[in-house]
């Protein structure tokens, strides 16, 4: 995709905050899952969340067709990597996430970023374009610039920067260590996550950075898990996973 392509294609969402991370609504028709809606609930699957000294966080994730989400104003389904502060459990809207996703009401996936600090004080979701099909690199980074007013968290799409926080992290979030995660999410029981069991979506060649400057490596220790009898995942590598709803 050229840049100048790229550059038309973008667009800022003017969205509705809510207390999640989440696609918005398009005014398209909805799709329905088979599991009957039980109400918002915030369901992950993908790996454990993992603390240390980090500045990096990125992985190719595969593009799936939109899942099925069950009809609720708050159904949502999307896939992400993820900077957060070290208290991200208790603190989930202090992050920086690259990924694609899907919201009730729409039928098309889109690339988006999205951040924020504590009690879901976020901004709303950049979407940037519809989702190609294949792999493609998801990216935060943060690099902590002698100039205090330039320490931002940036989010990358392929390469293009597709959104940087209004704040420094360190100072929001507190100083390192920070999280990482790699993860599909849902707001209810009832919707699917990215990923069929014919066509499941997979996270390759993840990598963390600890530094400016240090070269990107596997990280090692990490679980997987899911928070729904309906959410499936499998390691392939070292560096590479797979997630569904069956």
């Amino acid at each position: 995709m050229s840049l100048s392509r790229y550059s038309r294609l973008l667009a800022i969402a003017c969205l509705s905050l809510i207390a999640a991370i989440s696609i918005k609504s398009l005014d398209f028709h909805s799709l329905f899952a088979s599991v009957q809606c039980r109400g918002l609930e915030y369901l992950f699957d993908g790996t454990d969340v993992k603390t240390t000294t980090i500045n990096g966080i990125r992985a190719d994730i595969s593009t799936t067709k939109p899942p099925a989400l069950c009809g609720a104003d708050t159904s949502d389904s999307s896939i992400w990597v993820a900077l957060a502060t070290a208290d991200y459990v208790a603190n989930p809207c202090s992050l920086a996430q690259s990924g694609y996703g899907i919201h009730e009401g729409q039928n098309t996936i889109f690339v988006f970023a999205q951040y924020g600090v504590g009690n879901c004080n976020m901004v709303p979701p950049i979407i940037v374009v519809e989702a190609p099909q294949g792999n493609h690199t998801y990216e935060v980074g943060y690099i902590r610039r002698a100039n205090v007013a330039k320490r931002k968290a940036t989010m990358w799409y392929d390469g293009h920067r597709i959104a940087k926080t209004n704040f420094d992290p360190e100072a929001k979030w507190g100083g390192q260590p920070w999280a990482y995660r790699y993860a599909a999410e849902v707001h209810d029981y009832g919707d699917d996550t990215m990923g069929t069991p014919d066509v499941q979506a997979f996270f390759t060649n993840i990598r963390i950075r600890e530094c400016k400057g240090c070269g990107f490596f596997i990280p090692t220790g990490l679980g997987l898990d899911s928070d729904s009898d309906r959410q499936k995942w499998k390691w392939d590598d070292a560096d590479t996973f797979r997630v569904w709803t069956e």
